[in-house]
């Protein structure tokens, strides 16, 4: 209930970048525990210690790229329906071949970023002549489709875990396993005074997160802010707007623990 361990590496935008040398030691240790390892990875990013960066990355970025800091790093917007699609497959089948790991976790991993980079064929002319830009969902499909074909040629259950905040691209999650949900209530939490029933109603629970319909995992990151008494009563809130709708939770660290395994 406390969550997945996480250790960061520079090679957190880059497969190919070499993994600290207890690597697979860690492997070991969590596979003994009957778990499985999940690199991290952001899936719309890359840095300049990416593999042939300079070389590639006018073809892989989309045409106005964010930039944001991220662990130490400055992580530049990349297109997934460019060659970084390939560049990111061939670097986690040598992670699964050399380092058995038994998936992936893929962050920021909502539907494709708007990209009109014609260097890979995204974009399009309006009627007034001014360029616009495509919106990637086939390419993002197509990507979790040939990671899985990757995945379970080398696995019997393998993991493709993904992290969307309140976005639902059904098409392109057919391939992955579980969803991650609920960073994007916390910035409304953090006065304390809300609740979670307050911002999310009924039908959002019942359309959003209970994904029986089309079998992929909408799990629950629950949060809790204010005083004591306000955490108390936000907490109480999520859990009765979770557990009375079936949702799955997970990494409750800011919840009463002992309450949550009783549970």
């Amino acid at each position: 209930t406390t969550g997945m361990q996480r250790v960061f590496t520079e090679g957190h935008t880059t497969p190919l970048k070499i993994l600290p040398e207890q690597f697979d030691e860690q492997v070991q240790a969590v596979h003994e525990r009957g778990t499985r390892v999940l690199p991290y990875m952001y899936l719309y990013g890359v840095n300049k210690i990416t593999t042939d960066y300079d070389r590639f990355y006018p073809a892989w970025q989309t045409m106005t790229p964010r930039q944001m800091p991220y662990w130490g790093r400055i992580i530049m917007d990349s297109c997934i329906g460019s060659s970084v699609d390939e560049l990111l497959l061939y670097g986690i089948d040598q992670w699964i071949k050399h380092h058995d790991i038994d998936g992936m976790y893929f962050d920021g991993a909502g539907p494709p970023m708007p990209c009109d980079n014609p260097l890979h064929g995204h974009g399009w002319i309006d009627d007034d002549g001014n360029r616009r830009p495509s919106f990637p969902v086939f390419s993002l499909r197509e990507f979790y489709k040939r990671l899985w074909i990757i995945l379970t040629e080398q696995h019997d259950d393998p993991v493709i875990w993904v992290h969307a905040d309140g976005m639902m691209p059904t098409p392109c999650f057919a391939f992955t396993t579980a969803n991650w949900e609920g960073e994007m209530v916390q910035g409304a939490l953090k006065g304390g005074e809300l609740l979670l029933s307050d911002l999310k109603p009924p039908s959002f629970w019942r359309a959003h997160m209970l994904s029986d319909q089309w079998g992929v995992v909408q799990t629950w990151l629950p949060v809790v802010y204010g005083n004591d008494a306000q955490r108390l009563r936000q907490q109480g809130d999520t859990l009765a707007t979770l557990l009375v709708h079936g949702v799955p939770y997970a990494r409750v660290g800011t919840l009463d623990v002992e309450l949550i395994h009783k549970l």
